[in-house]
């Protein structure tokens, strides 16, 4: 019963090639469009995070937000100390936050992170060092920042290890400078410190 349905509405289809070609052409036409549509939006708008080369095989990162946290902390350093599988275990959580200090004060995004989590993220200073798991627990309370933040924020100092800046009027001080153009793990959101 099958195939005799399959032979008759080919059989139709070869007797009008005015519908085959028109279908095949429209089809064509839809598929080039849609794909062209995304290559222009992933060019406008999905910027690539900068990260070279993650640490490891695998990427493990736990991210959460303010309004919807995927875990607490206390989740999180249960996670860490219980895992055996990873290497190296990264978190990160969104923060909007006024930065004093600077050139000039200004309301930067930023990421409250753990010590670990730029190395997963294979990420290398430009300036100064990295944060580690010592950073976590120690009385100093020190920050990293984004290329494009010392470079505007800075002006570029080559004294800009040590400065101290005041976040939500907390003083930190700045260790590293991140290497490259990463800004975060949110393409439309970059990050500063």
């Amino acid at each position: 019963m099958l195939s005799l349905l399959v032979y008759r509405s080919s059989w139709r289809l070869l007797r009008a090639p005015g519908f085959v070609f028109f279908a095949a052409v429209s089809l064509s036409v839809g598929i080039a469009t849609t794909t062209g549509m995304y290559a222009l939006l992933r060019g406008l708008f999905w910027k690539p995070l900068g990260i070279s080369r993650p640490a490891g095989d695998l990427l493990a990162v736990a991210e959460g937000t303010r309004v919807w946290p995927t875990m607490s902390w206390r989740d999180f350093e249960d996670v860490r100390t219980q895992q055996s599988t990873f290497a190296l275990l990264g978190a990160a959580w969104p923060i909007r936050t006024m930065v004093s200090g600077a050139a000039r004060p200004t309301t930067v995004l930023g990421e409250a992170i753990t010590g670990d989590y730029l190395q997963v993220m294979g990420l290398t200073p430009s300036h100064g060092r990295l944060l580690n798991p010592t950073d976590e627990t120690s009385a100093a309370r020190v920050l990293v920042v984004s290329d494009r933040f010392w470079r505007y924020h800075l002006q570029g100092r080559s004294d800009a290890i040590g400065t101290v800046l005041e976040i939500g009027a907390v003083p930190f001080e700045v260790v590293g400078i991140i290497d490259g153009h990463f800004q975060g793990t949110r393409p439309f959101l970059a990050t500063s410190v």
